[in-house]
């Protein structure tokens, strides 16, 4: 678990996480893209929430006896990656419907320092620094995406 979180935040981090990180995780086939104004059915839910999670587990456990499951796709994110990214996700890969969860793993601080020169009236340098930190959370989705209910 530790060496698969590792591995996806650096991806993560060399990709400059502009591109859809379920899209970048997802293993399975796809489907021609769905137009972007396609509806979509997203069911998320946080695996620490018992109630969400009961929730989840019935409309997934429906969906895997109504619907063909065309993949599935794992991310690690320090931004949200909730209902409108999975479902724009679920459009690139041609699937109407995604079941995500997502857990908190861990946080990090980014510490940025610049450097400030300048010079007083007899030549003589003063340097000034400037830290900042920033706190990132990270959090792990897991996400199956699925094609239109078998017999449509």
């Amino acid at each position: 678990m530790r060496v698969s979180f590792v591995l996806a935040l650096l991806a993560l981090i060399f990709s400059g996480g502009c591109a859809n990180p379920l899209v970048t995780g997802y293993t399975g086939q796809s489907m021609p893209a769905l137009a972007e104004d396609a509806p979509v059915l997203v069911v998320g839910a946080d695996v620490r929430n018992p109630v969400a999670m009961a929730k989840f587990v019935d409309a997934m456990d429906r969906a895997r006896g109504d619907r063909s499951l065309l993949g599935t796709s794992t991310a690690v994110a320090a931004r949200p990656l909730r209902d409108k990214t999975a479902a724009d996700a679920a459009r690139q890969l041609g699937a109407d419907a995604v079941f995500y969860t997502y857990e908190y793993v861990t946080s990090t601080i980014e510490r940025s320092t610049s450097f400030e020169h300048s010079r007083d009236r007899k030549g003589n340098v003063d340097v000034s620094e400037q830290t900042d930190d920033t706190t990132r959370h990270w959090y792990e989705y897991q996400a199956s995406f699925f094609g239109p209910p078998t017999g449509q």
